[in-house]
């Protein structure tokens, strides 16, 4: 175990922000994603494809868990089931990622997770997970074991895609090559390209 949780000697990696994306000219309720990014990740590139706007008035609910206990997943496994929230999860090497299609309006989203961070102890989230198992030596043997659950939202379909996006092995040269992941999720997410040792920052 202790081989495992050896860091990688990666400096960046991609994330997906949990900003919903609106397409169209001039859309008042949208901002341009790098304004996002400039105050949601310090020190983080854009991906840059000519997306129109992300709308500032929602957030997908998205929750990281940084703990391998049993009780805690199945609690937040039940929140979901008991909202009606269909969720994709997958292990990351220190827990788990739980990604939804749901959208919440902004306060309601901040209220809801702070409320789950408190719950389960999980003091640091932010509006950006990871898609690439880069972080940790050996990551990968433990990130592609990930599931759905239909809890009736509607939204196992659109969870599909991006559980088979996620699950794309890729390959890296950062000044070359965009892995597949970013490229088959970049039309339904803003994605951020980001250094491990600054990380994310609240808005």
């Amino acid at each position: 175990m202790i081989e495992e949780m050896q860091r990688t000697k990666e400096n960046w990696t991609y994330g997906i922000i949990n900003i919903p994306l609106l397409f169209g000219d001039n859309n008042r309720h949208g901002v341009n994603p790098r304004s996002i990014l400039r105050k949601v990740a310090h020190n983080a590139k854009c991906y840059t494809r000519p997306f129109q706007c992300v709308d500032k008035r929602y957030r997908y609910l998205w929750f990281e868990l940084d703990s391998l206990d049993g009780q805690a997943q199945d609690s937040i496994l039940r929140f979901f089931q008991y909202k009606k929230i269909d969720v994709y999860f997958h292990r990351t090497m220190k827990g788990y990622h739980y990604i939804t299609m749901h959208m919440m309006p902004l306060l309601e989203y901040n209220a809801l997770i702070n409320e789950m961070k408190e719950q389960f102890n999980n003091g640091t989230f932010y509006y950006s997970l990871r898609i690439i198992p880069n972080k940790w030596i050996n990551e990968s043997s433990v990130w592609y074991n990930g599931f759905i659950i239909n809890n009736g939202s509607g939204h196992t379909r659109q969870l599909a895609y991006l559980q088979h996006a996620i699950n794309q092995k890729y390959t890296f040269n950062y000044n070359r090559t965009i892995p597949n992941t970013v490229e088959m999720l970049d039309n339904m997410f803003c994605i951020s390209r980001y250094e491990f040792k600054h990380g994310l920052r609240n808005t």
